[in-house]
């Protein structure tokens, strides 16, 4: 019995039957065994402590003994006869195994034990373990502590201080023995044959002969039933699992073939980014790859498929890296080595492509071009140019940043391990949705949206509206919600939208709307003959979905002259009606396209021409186009010197610009000419921007809602985030759903409280969870009415206030720490990630100003709050990790359990109540990995300091609905 886990099974076994003197032979051998793996500092495997800590009762000699051995080891307590061994070097991928190690100790006791200890041993010295390392060439007397019967040494299961061990045959004998007086009886399960009958819900396939929720009944031969689990893991969890078998590679194969088979995409993307990884690292003489993998490629799929092309692509990639010239020699010499009957290989391959696929790649070597496969070169992030090989996410293939993989994710990179180790990384239509507590029925599998929307809820006036507005737009909702018809243009079909969204847009609808001023108040209806539909699209797509059409907002920011006419336009008509967050929206997209044009490049001048016939004199649109128009006309250069001899305007540019006669155009350009001859390029608002990648501070000149990029809340996106669009099929649908009689007001009841009344559509962009429950398969759908718990309403407030008004509410409510968790929280549990983007900001700038121990941070309750309601990789619960780290930092605590100590007093709960109830969610592991990468890494490493510049950058790891995207946020 010298294997340590039968030996903790046998001691714990004995426990279980009180059989002490059992116990403590047990205990000998696992002192013994223990002792040798700490002088030769052998590893600790947290499964057997995990194992022991499940099976005993706190106090017990086996617990106190593996809590010694684990602090003595985490924290590098060296053994005395040990030779030194320099401490590993803190990296952050090093600390995620630390924290992965603890959370499998997470809910044990074992964490808040540990704590104890090291904080005793930080005062006392090694003379507070129980255990100490053996400084004796025999058993150490002072193992008898942890003997029960207090026999020490002397117990029966010793001869001349060595144990005496039974043979192999001894115990073959009795266990036979033991079955022959006990007989197990036969498993009356009936056995099953290897081609079991699945009944599956067919999901995600194109095939029109299968329907959503339509029962498929098909027998699986064992190798397909392998496979088909992997596609059922998949379809329900949006995952890949993790078998551990030396042919994952085989298996890995055989599901991308199985894909191909069923149509299913999105699946063999996932398997496709698996099989790249491991090809990565892996060469033709690897043990995980043998021949019959090649044939199985090109004999099952078709020519020039993705995955055909990949392993031509790698095995030429192999023979240039081993240097062999000829096909016959490597298929001999490098892939016959793992196939038996080698010589049979090259007849086999005839016929199925192979052949001519290794050929077209050798003749795109020799002539000097390089292959699209390669070996990645970064060990972060995956190769672009693998992006090839996708069949649905060609065009959305997004590579995560380093904050975004986990360490599981680089140690699979970093080696070849398991294939499907660890989750497939998100991207474009790649989503997977956690389980949300409380969710509406059977709709808390739902999923999140796969795009993002364009207009950030973080880009929101500095200057915020105050909590009267807030309760005043609860009372119009509760007492007089109703749908407005509005007319656009001729058209006879009126747009469908709720009073109170028009009424948050500017003050210009809220005083059409008053019911006993104008005959629009009355009768509910408006009209706009001389406004444009694409115009009323665009802010309508805006208002709802907080998007802009693809073709305002394009890869490389440059517009085409229609679509930078639409934008003027929808500037005119924001200026019109007053509604300054749109035109702010839109003035982004035009400087960023006015930005991209080359040097004295002229724009057209009906583009301009609308632009000085809608606006008055002065507007900041005709001050953008005025500033423009005079450096192009000019030849003024960015940083040019005004006694410079200028270039005077040709006839013909001039003659061009007569159309702009009256409009007030000339003299505003005259007037700026003459203010350039006096002050150089500083008269100009506008300004080349010197960055070719980000967004010009100085364009806040041209912003009406908010002070541009010195705001609080100002995170602008570049400007190739084009994810962040809606096409203008989209917007068409949604005309359509405002014009449809189907439209109507949803009540949101909250105990027995008044309800609230919201337009449906609005809800149906907030997040795939609403246009679920709001189906008429659901009884919400039927009735149009959702229930909520009467402890929601105040969140719901928050969130209403933010769908209509586009900004957070600015409570100064002295819980607004714990009303913005639970908006996070919320948010999370319905899938509305800017929402949660919006709200986590507001958290970080509060909580930026503040520390662990002062009056408006976080306290214990809140903490049991975030932990209780979030998953480990919660953004919101990351961010209280980190941030409680470097309060404990900056406080310069050495002891985690007298931080903690010291936290949980202040916010005035019970130490030991409050360690027991943190013992299980996950902060223990949590906040020891993120403690000692701090401890290790420099100032640059945690998300903020207060007097470093620029940090809020960082806050980005932060946020839900801006993850992948590059924001640029300007301090």
């Amino acid at each position: 019995m010298d294997n340590l886990d039968e030996q903790i099974q046998c001691w714990t076994t004995g426990d279980k039957y009180r059989m002490a003197a059992f116990q403590d032979e047990v205990m000998l051998r696992i002192l013994r065994r223990v002792d040798a793996m700490y002088s030769e500092n052998e590893g600790l495997d947290i499964e057997l402590v995990k194992v022991v800590c499940e099976r005993t009762l706190y106090g017990s000699p086996l617990r106190e003994l593996f809590v010694d051995w684990t602090v003595m080891v985490t924290y590098g307590i060296r053994h005395p006869k040990a030779e030194c061994v320099a401490p590993k070097t803190m990296s952050q991928s090093y600390a995620d195994e630390i924290r992965k190690n603890f959370e499998k100790l997470d809910g044990t006791g074992l964490l808040p034990e540990m704590l104890a200890k090291k904080a005793l041993y930080d005062s006392r010295g090694r003379s507070t373990f129980t255990w100490r390392a053996n400084m004796y060439n025999n058993d150490d007397p002072r193992w008898t502590k942890f003997f029960l019967n207090g026999h020490g040494f002397d117990c029966t299961c010793t001869k001349n201080g060595s144990p005496h061990h039974k043979s192999p045959s001894d115990a073959a004998a009795t266990h036979r023995d033991l079955l022959r007086r006990n007989p197990v009886r036969p498993d009356p399960r009936p056995a099953t044959d290897s081609r079991t009958p699945f009944t599956i819900l067919r999901h995600g396939t194109q095939k029109r002969d299968f329907h959503r929720r339509q029962e498929w009944q098909a027998e699986l031969s064992a190798d397909e039933k392998e496979v088909w689990e992997v596609i059922l893991h998949w379809i329900f969890k949006r995952t890949l699992p993790g078998p551990q078998a030396a042919e994952d590679l085989e298996l890995a194969v055989r599901c991308w073939i199985a894909g191909d088979k069923y149509e299913l995409e999105m699946f063999q993307d996932a398997v496709m980014l698996r099989i790249l990884r491991r090809l990565n690292w892996m060469g033709c003489d690897d043990l995980g790859f043998n021949f019959s993998i090649v044939l199985l490629v090109f004999e099952r799929t078709a020519p020039r498929s993705g995955l055909q092309a990949l392993f031509a692509e790698w095995m030429v990639m192999c023979m240039q890296e081993e240097e062999v010239h000829s096909l016959p020699v490597f298929l001999s010499d490098i892939v016959a080595r793992s196939f038996k009957g080698s010589r049979a290989c090259y007849k086999v391959l005839d016929g199925t492509g192979f052949y001519p696929a290794i050929m077209e790649n050798q003749n795109i070597l020799d002539q000097g071009d390089v292959l699209s496969w390669r070996r990645n070169p970064s060990d972060i992030h995956d190769d672009p140019q693998w992006r090839q090989f996708f069949v649905s996410a060609a065009d959305k293939y997004d590579l995560p940043s380093k904050r975004q993989r986990t360490s599981q994710e680089r140690q699979s990179m970093a080696r070849p391990a398991d294939l499907f180790a660890f989750p497939l990384h998100d991207s474009g239509d790649f989503f997977s949705r956690r389980t949300k507590r409380g969710s509406l029925q059977s709709l808390d599998t739902l999923s999140k949206p796969s795009t993002q929307n364009d207009v950030s809820p973080l880009d929101v006036p500095s200057a915020l509206p105050v909590m009267e507005d807030e309760d005043q737009l609860i009372d119009d909702l509760l007492e007089k919600s109703r749908l407005i018809s509005i007319f656009i243009g001729g058209s006879h079909n009126a747009l469908q939208v709720q009073q109170q969204v028009l009424e948050n847009l500017s003050p210009y609808f809220s005083n059409a709307l008053k019911v006993d001023r104008f005959k629009e108040g009355r009768d509910g209806v408006m009209r706009f003959p001389e406004d444009e539909m694409d115009v009323w699209k665009t802010l309508l797509q805006w208002v709802f979905c907080r998007k802009l059409p693809k073709s305002l907002n394009t890869r490389n920011g440059k517009l085409t002259e229609d679509d930078l006419h639409l934008a003027v336009r929808c500037w005119t008509t924001g200026d019109k009606y007053g509604i300054k967050d749109f035109q702010d929206t839109i003035m982004l997209r035009i400087l960023r396209h006015l930005d991209k044009l080359p040097l004295f490049k002229m724009i057209g001048v009906h583009i301009v021409l609308i632009a000085f016939e809608r606006t008055p004199p002065g507007s900041l649109l005709r001050n953008l186009f005025t500033d423009f128009i005079v450096m192009a006309v000019y030849r003024i250069e960015p940083m040019a010197d005004p006694d410079d001899r200028r270039i005077q305007p040709s006839d013909h540019v001039l003659a061009s610009l007569e159309v702009l006669d009256g409009t007030g155009f000339f003299p505003a350009m005259t007037a700026k000419k003459t203010q350039f001859d006096k002050m150089g390029t500083a008269a100009f608002d506008w300004r080349y921007n010197p960055s070719s990648t980000d967004d010009d501070p100085d364009w806040k000149d041209f912003f009406l809602a908010y002070d541009g990029f010195n705001c609080s809340l100002s995170l602008f996106f570049t400007a190739n985030n084009h994810q962040q669009t809606t096409t203008m099929d989209e917007m068409d649908q949604l005309i359509a759903n405002l014009q449809s009689p189907s439209q109507r007001l949803i009540e949101l009841s909250f105990g027995a409280e008044p309800p609230l009344r919201v337009q449906q559509h609005i809800l149906e962009n907030l997040s795939p969870y609403f246009i679920k429950a709001l189906q008429d398969t659901f009884r919400e759908g039927k009735t149009g009415a959702l229930h909520f718990q009467e402890e929601e309403k105040d969140v719901w407030k928050e969130l209403i206030y933010w769908i209509f008004c586009h900004t957070l509410s600015s409570s100064k409510d002295k819980k607004n720490i714990r009303l913005a968790v639970r908006c996070w929280i919320a948010g999370d549990k319905y899938g509305i990630g800017e929402f949660q983007d919006a709200v986590m900001l507001r958290l970080l700038e509060r909580l930026d100003l503040t520390d662990c121990t002062g009056d408006e941070g976080f306290d214990v309750g809140v903490v049991f709050l975030v932990l209780e309601n979030t998953t480990s990789k919660s953004p919101l619960r990351d961010m209280l990790v980190e941030w409680m780290a470097i309060n404990m930092l900056e406080e310069g605590t050495e002891s985690l359990m007298e931080f903690l100590t010291k936290f949980i007093e202040t916010s005035g709960e019970n130490v030991g109540e409050s360690l027991v109830r943190l013992d299980g969610t996950g902060f223990f592991p949590a906040i020891m990995a993120k403690k000692a990468l701090i401890d290790e890494q420099d100032d640059d490493s945690v998300w903020r300091w207060r007097d470093i510049q620029n940090v809020k950058v960082r806050w980005k790891q932060f946020f839900v609905g801006s993850t992948n995207r590059s924001m640029r946020l300007h301090v």
